[in-house]
């Protein structure tokens, strides 16, 4: 069963089922290759895929038809995993220890939008990740998105900050779904992903005897749409789907939670209760009155005291995950009482085991 990660949830059901896919050739089919390579400069990987291209002097694999000829890739155990999508997939290297011997010490991969994304429109961003059995899984895997195409000559990393990056180690030796929402704070027309990270931050694991001592995942068929805002809020508990819930009222300036709370908070619950295969996501969020240290510690605090509220309640923590984002995720930048109540929020996301 392949897995599905949330890693934002969002204001607004949303339909993005019917919309445009903004990135183009988005699972790699149009390429000019037969058989997987193993690229060698980056000039192979800009030659060989459509639209894509490498932004430094990394070079990201080609992989096709679950085929590979090369004893280099099969003594690394890379190359001879099924895509995810039609026949071909990329890989990119994440991430290298000081101790190894692989040239390529990050990699990234760019392409330029059908159209740019616009200032204050709601974006949904999915994309499918797998790692080969004997790479090293890491953390910090992200998505920058920039206005401009950029060329950096380097094989290191690369500093920005992305629109997002996963934290945590991700290990995901089946095909696993990453999925985004967010409200675009420019007008943005390239895309990158790759790990943006410096390397005294990252951690990393691996699964097998002898690993390949690098940090590898392939990458296959990324989707980028516009939604579209319903004009209420969810009413039901969908797996998958992002949403808030109304009335989740705390004590000012603190991270008490007020009783007029509880109604929508048991809805919740007696959910949980009754499937218990279900996994939680908590995402508190402020606004920007006060410090940025001191926001980013209240929200923290507060997706914390949803979560307890639920185990006191019976749900086990351990399918209860809060973090907090401060006010770096407004949903508006409106200065107006109103618009400090939007973004003064939580936000929930249900897994599936």
């Amino acid at each position: 069963m392949r897995t599905v990660l949330h890693f934002l949830a969002f204001l607004f059901a949303t339909t993005a089922f019917a919309q445009e896919n903004l990135i183009p050739n988005p699972s790699f089919e149009k390429n000019t290759i037969n058989l997987s390579q193993w690229s060698n400069s980056r000039k192979e990987f800009n030659e060989n895929i459509n639209h894509w291209f490498s932004p430094t002097e990394g070079s990201p694999d080609i992989y096709v038809n679950n085929q590979s000829t090369d004893w280099m890739y099969n003594a690394q155990g890379l190359g001879l995993d099924k895509t995810n999508f039609g026949k071909t997939m990329i890989g990119l290297t994440t991430y290298v220890p000081t101790f190894s011997k692989k040239v390529h010490k990050r990699e990234y991969a760019s392409v330029k939008l059908k159209k740019s994304i616009q200032t204050g429109n709601q974006y949904r961003l999915e994309f499918w990740i797998k790692n080969p059995k004997k790479a090293f899984a890491a953390s910090h895997i992200g998505v920058l998105m920039t206005k401009d195409s950029f060329y950096i000559k380097t094989e290191k990393v690369v500093h920005a900050i992305p629109l997002f990056q996963i934290d945590t180690i991700l290990y995901a030796p089946k095909w696993t779904k990453i999925t985004y929402c967010f409200t675009a704070t420019d007008n943005f027309q390239y895309l990158t992903i790759g790990n943006f990270a410096p390397n005294d931050s990252i951690d990393y694991t691996w699964q097998v005897k002898r690993p390949s001592q690098f940090a590898y995942y392939y990458i296959d068929n990324l989707v980028l749409v516009q939604l579209e805002k319903t004009e209420k809020p969810l009413k039901d508990f969908t797996v998958g789907k992002c949403f808030s819930l109304n009335n989740i009222h705390f004590e000012y300036d603190k991270a008490t939670l007020r009783p007029s709370s509880f109604s929508e908070l048991n809805k919740l619950f007696t959910y949980l209760n009754e499937n218990p295969h279900h996994r939680l996501d908590i995402f508190g969020h402020t606004d920007d009155d006060g410090s940025e240290v001191y926001n980013l510690q209240l929200s923290q605090a507060r997706a914390e005291a949803v979560a307890q509220f639920l185990i006191k309640k019976g749900i086990s923590a351990k399918r209860l995950r809060f973090k907090g984002f401060g006010e770096s995720q407004p949903i508006t930048k409106s200065a107006s009482e109103n618009g400090k109540q939007l973004n003064r929020r939580v936000e929930f996301i249900i897994n599936e085991d």
